[in-house]
């Protein structure tokens, strides 16, 4: 997080710098129109409000596959698309062949195809406002499912083996069968050298969010590994036992590697622990939590854990923040973390229900209260006591989908003046509500954007 290969953006000149760097590229039309686009700021979030979004008959579920997903990964998935298909009972689509995206697809040019209204409040109607995608970033892109996230609960599954599917959907099932889980959640985070971005998340997003959580939701246990109780060994004693929390919030930096690295794709967004002395030291893969640590004996069942890390969900094929750096990461095909892969698949019926993680970098602005952008926890502590209450994660999701709209709108603000102001308005302020806009748009699901911790109960 904010560490951005050639410079960081820890200080106000680093900000100015990058605004009079965006403001720079102004007249070109194809950088304006990346400011603002995917242009959501005429969408309205979530369902209507005659609609209850945690009932799935109403608000409706749907699972729509890449073009290049097989049966085999259709047949595997199938207990859990049964189960939804109960659930949602009219409100139950499968959207294949015809209804498929097509490679390149925009969310425009899709709901043109498939006769959806593309602005306004979700009609379950028209299509269910739960939406499953099930294929690669490479079948289908991150920035559709960027798109469709600001007007629907999305998430996404993709694993490299048709058994991995199966596994997830027996640790869904398992999980809406048991009893409610343990009601604890668990902060970890590293603060690896003094100066580092680690200590902003620590001091300015995990220990508000451990200290007010507690006095909104009595009967909840909440316990804090920062600083130098936030190693790897403590980190897998949280995930391995059957008495680890239900809600596990890892705030770290993600473990980068170059496309020319042949491990790029095993440990990229593995997450850094406090075993690294930080600085100008090399990242072992030992002071790191990779998806090879994730053995077949963790019970992850009914667990919902958040990353807050740079590349914790996945890699796009060419980096959103290139702007910032001479250098920058990419690989040859966007692709998922094998981390959050691994925990969603543990065992057989032992994976966790859904993962949120960040794709490329990921940044301290969207919390650190500042002269320019007056941020601040309270969107991932309103997004927590959603997924607290049993709320679907997807629903809980909307709330730093609201926050990235609202970004983007203060950007479409800011137009007019890049178009027809001879000088730049205020470096600082366009190089933060960028900044924060495409850092909350990166967040993702990965799991079934339905599931939640109190399952069989409609409120």
């Amino acid at each position: 997080m904010d560490a951005i290969l050639n410079r960081g953006l820890d200080g106000n000149g680093s900000l100015e710098d990058l605004g009079r760097e965006l403001w720079s590229r102004r007249k070109s039309p194809k950088f304006l129109k990346s400011l603002t686009e995917p242009s959501t700021g005429h969408v309205t979030l979530g369902v209507r409000d005659s609609v209850r979004a945690q009932d799935l008959r109403r608000s409706g579920w749907a699972v729509i596959y890449g073009e290049g997903v097989g049966d085999d990964v259709r047949e595997a998935l199938q207990p859990l698309v049964e189960i939804r298909r109960k659930q949602a009972a009219g409100g139950f689509r499968d959207l294949t062949k015809g209804e498929m995206p097509r490679h390149g697809e925009s969310r425009r040019k899709y709901f043109n195809r498939l006769g959806v209204r593309s602005g306004g409040s979700v009609d379950p109607n028209q299509l269910p406002y739960y939406l499953l995608l099930v294929g690669s970033p490479t079948e289908i892109s991150f920035p559709f499912q960027y798109e469709l996230d600001a007007q629907y609960a999305v998430g996404r599954l993709y694993f490299p083996k048709a058994e991995d599917y199966r596994s997830y959907a027996l640790s869904v099932m398992r999980a809406e069968q048991e009893a409610a889980g343990r009601r604890r959640c668990a902060f970890w985070g590293p603060w690896n050298a003094p100066n580092d971005p680690t200590g902003k998340a620590v001091k300015n997003l995990l220990t508000p969010l451990a200290r007010d959580l507690p006095q909104l939701h009595a009967g909840w246990s909440f316990d804090s590994h920062l600083g130098a109780d936030a190693s790897k060994s403590r980190l897998l004693d949280l995930l391995r036992g059957n008495e680890g929390p239900s809600i596990l919030f890892a705030a770290c930096h993600g473990l980068t590697r170059g496309n020319w690295d042949s491990s790029q794709r095993k440990v990229q967004g593995s997450l850094v622990a406090q075993d690294w002395p930080g600085g100008q030291a090399a990242i072992p893969l030992e002071a790191c939590l990779t998806g090879e640590d994730i053995a077949e004996d963790f019970d992850l069942c009914g667990r919902i854990l958040f990353h807050f890390a740079c590349f914790s969900a996945g890699t796009p094929i060419r980096d959103d923040f290139q702007v910032l750096a001479d250098e920058y990461l990419s690989a040859g095909e966007p692709f998922l973390s094998a981390l959050p892969q691994q925990l969603l698949s543990a065992g057989d019926g032992r994976g966790a229900m859904a993962v949120v993680g960040h794709v490329d970098r990921v940044w301290t602005r969207s919390f650190e209260e500042n002269d320019v952008n007056l941020q601040d926890s309270q969107v991932y502590q309103d997004t927590l006591s959603r997924i607290i209450q049993g709320k679907r994660i997807g629903h809980a999701m909307e709330l730093i989908n609201q926050f990235y709209l609202s970004q983007v709108a203060n950007l479409f603000s800011l137009k007019d003046e890049l178009r027809g102001t001879p000088s730049v308005p205020d470096a600082k302020t366009l190089a933060s509500l960028w900044l924060s806009s495409v850092d909350a748009r990166n967040f993702i699901l990965l799991g079934d954007p339905a599931v939640r911790l109190t399952p069989g109960q409609v409120p």
